[in-house]
């Protein structure tokens, strides 16, 4: 595979990187994940088995962070059915492995696949981001949690794995305290709003 995208100009590498993007959104949009992944269908999945639903529910992060699902009825589903301090190692988890899942999907049809950028303050930014690699990763994991588009964007930059692997643990340990505490708190209002 890798032989075959040396052979293609970075141009047309970006414009495929666009098109893999896009497909993977269709794809979302056309089968009906969006409408598949519900309220109903996590909290059974989480309540069956934890042998079976703890990898169904990397597995669902993983696949929602791909095609720029919603998380947040997996995650707050999560809080609801395990509660809060037992869901914030697990929200870590599966953002952790759905943010290296998509690194590793989108870098490999696209790595360093960004045509010359021209533009000054991008430029100096990217360079910023080459020089301090997992500070740099960490500041925008605590800044954008597990967005899929700072997937996508970091996995077609020149950040090595080791230094995303090493920021992306590092910048999700807080989000994934904060964002469990939201979480709680969706909970909290919608069992108000249904009583």
């Amino acid at each position: 595979m890798k032989r075959f995208l040396t052979f293609i100009s970075e141009k047309k590498r970006f414009l495929l990187v666009l098109a893999l993007l896009g497909l993977f959104m269709i794809i979302g949009h056309f089968f009906g994940i969006r409408r598949l992944i519900n309220a109903d269908l996590i909290k059974q999945i989480l309540l069956f088995n934890w042998y079976i639903s703890l990898p169904l529910f990397i597995l669902l992060c993983c696949f929602a962070n791909l095609t720029n699902s919603p998380t947040t009825i997996i995650m707050t589903l999560l809080v609801y059915v395990t509660g809060r301090t037992a869901a914030i190692p697990l929200i870590f988890l599966g953002s952790v492995t759905a943010c290296v899942f998509t690194f590793f999907t989108v870098s490999l049809v696209t790595k360093n696949s960004v045509p010359e950028i021209k533009n000054v303050k991008m430029k100096k930014w990217l360079d910023k981001l080459e020089a301090q690699p997992v500070l740099a990763v960490f500041i925008l994991r605590s800044l954008f949690q597990f967005a899929p588009i700072l997937n996508y964007a970091l996995a077609m930059s020149k950040v090595k794995f080791k230094d995303y692997f090493i920021g992306t643990i590092l910048g999700m340990i807080i989000p994934s305290i904060l964002l469990s505490f939201f979480y709680e708190s969706l909970v909290t209002v919608s069992n108000f709003f249904l009583e």
